[in-house]
């Protein structure tokens, strides 16, 4: 499945504008490995976005399903069918919907490549900012569950954390791990505005074991986004 990726990192394009999203892929589509592509932008642009984004790099549609087993499994199967190579689920919807996912994924895998992605605890959670129907304990003992819940299945993508990654990789050598919550500076992690809370530089995630990084607002609000996108390119060289 790493194959796919020309570079170990998804961009995220969350743009408002679709004219503008798809201005930016245009021009940067060389130095991306795949296009992650969620609710803020594909509500505005359509899902024809998605098909027409999947001719020029392999897209990862974000939209963490999050349903019934039947409901959460057509979506998927309707992601795979838009052109999507990536989608993501959450991983708490169960050992029964993971479980018919994981069936559906093996058949899609016979015309092409196709990877559910399950989504732990988001990155925008700390330790001091977890939901109150949450059992005591660290996040990391969440995430751990989640996995092993996935690993049930027969899912190998999971998403989390990068600073979750050290405890996960050894545990898990066989997941495909994808890593949002990247931020360009180890000194100046945090950006205006920013609901990361657990996150690493580029660098930093794929030293832990990362497989692929989600990097979006610290490309497309810097002033050089090529600059940018062709330092995280040396980053995945180099490490």
């Amino acid at each position: 499945m790493k194959s796919i990726l020309k570079y170990p990192f998804f961009l995220a394009l969350d743009i408002s504008s679709p004219s503008d999203a798809w201005k930016f892929l245009q021009e940067h589509q060389l130095n991306i490995g795949g296009v992650k592509l969620g609710p803020k932008l594909i509500l505005n642009a359509g899902w024809d976005f998605v098909t027409k984004a999947s001719k020029i790099a392999p897209v990862f549609l974000d939209f963490k399903f999050y349903d019934i087993p039947s409901v959460t499994l057509s979506a998927v199967k309707q992601s795979f069918d838009l052109g999507a190579s990536f989608v993501t689920v959450h991983a708490s919807i169960g050992a029964e919907a993971l479980s018919l996912i994981y069936d559906f994924e093996k058949e899609a895998n016979k015309t092409r490549a196709f990877k559910v992605l399950a989504v732990s605890i988001l990155t925008s959670f700390a330790e001091d900012k977890q939901l109150p129907h949450w059992k005591d304990g660290k996040i990391i003992d969440k995430v751990k569950c989640l996995a092993n819940l996935v690993k049930q299945s027969g899912l190998k993508g999971f998403v989390c954390s990068p600073e979750d990654l050290k405890y996960l990789k050894p545990l898990y050598p066989e997941f495909f791990f994808v890593t949002p919550g990247i931020r360009l500076n180890s000194d100046l992690k945090k950006i205006e505005n920013d609901d990361q809370n657990r996150i690493l530089t580029p660098s930093e995630a794929l030293q832990e074991g990362s497989d692929a990084l989600v990097i979006g607002r610290p490309v497309y609000n810097n002033e050089n986004p090529s600059n940018i996108l062709k330092s995280i390119i040396l980053d995945c060289k180099n490490k």
